[in-house]
């Protein structure tokens, strides 16, 4: 054919035919191959997918779930956000009885791995916190922070989360000043299965206090962020871990400056219907 001819023509190479399943059936063989996976359903090829446009996975038993790129502007199509696997644990082979892992989680590992979604090792980053409360999404997770994206690595999920996806950073203190709430807004939101969290909301204790050294040189930190960053810094957690957000993340964090409620707090008590929240009066 004429493409046969164009392709040996200009690439020097042979073209090659492959069959494709039509059947319809939905459980196969996932093969890997590079940065995609070919899903085979009795040896024919149903459907690829570009690992690379993968942005979470997670795993649950036997269930792994893989969560793709949305499109940033508003689109008239459907789109393809999230893919569910069945992944039985029938499937180890009889070489991997001594492993450790389920065939789920090697199937997690594998997408992981060409999806580039670990390609933070755990301590390589220029600093890390360990063990943070998050209120939302409810969990203790590792916070390392990157020059470009925040990892967070917890029990059951693990979130890479680039700074561009962040669009607001909050402050805000809890009544009676014995606690702090640090507010991270991103957009999308993160995923846990259906449930999406556009608020990552964590929580100090004010009088808690911390003390961490950056993964980077003397000549480092006064070359890339003079007089905002020292290579040992110590102090109250929650104001070393916001200041370090603020300057690698480069936004604008908002606090409460001028009001304050009968109580001398920098919010107010509030209800809808039976929920009950706190009102923050932000400049």
């Amino acid at each position: 054919t004429k493409l046969d001819y164009f392709v040996k023509e200009n690439y020097s190479l042979d073209m090659e035919r492959s069959k494709l399943s039509t059947k319809g059936w939905n459980w196969g063989t996932p093969l890997f191959q590079g940065r995609s996976m070919s899903f085979e359903v009795d040896g024919k090829e149903a459907f690829d997918l570009p690992l690379d446009q993968v942005v979470q996975v997670t795993e649950n038993k036997h269930e792994v779930a893989m969560e793709f790129k949305a499109s940033d502007e508003p689109t008239d199509h459907d789109e393809l956000i999230e893919m569910r696997f069945l992944v039985p644990p029938a499937q180890a082979a009889e070489d991997d009885e001594d492993s450790e892992l389920t065939p789920a989680q090697k199937f997690l590992a594998d997408v992981r791995k060409r999806a580039s979604i670990g390609d933070l090792e755990e301590g390589s980053g220029i600093v890390k916190f360990d063990q943070v409360n998050f209120v939302t999404p409810r969990g203790k997770y590792d916070m390392e922070m990157a020059e470009d994206f925040l990892t967070l690595r917890g029990l059951s999920y693990s979130y890479k989360i680039p700074y561009t996806q962040i669009s607001r950073l909050f402050l805000l203190p809890r009544p009676g000043q014995t606690a702090i709430s640090f507010v991270i807004s991103v957009d999308p939101p993160i995923r846990q299965g259906k449930t999406g969290y556009q608020h990552l909301i964590t929580q100090f204790p004010a009088e808690h206090e911390t003390s961490v050294t950056l993964n980077l040189s003397e000549a480092e930190i006064e070359e890339k962020y003079p007089g905002k960053l020292q290579k040992e810094m110590t102090g109250a957690t929650y104001e070393v871990l916001t200041k370090v957000f603020k300057v690698l993340s480069k936004k604008r964090m908002s606090i409460p400056k001028g009001f304050r409620s009968a109580r001398s707090d920098s919010c107010v008590r509030c209800a809808v219907g039976n929920r009950e929240g706190l009102l923050y009066v932000l400049e």
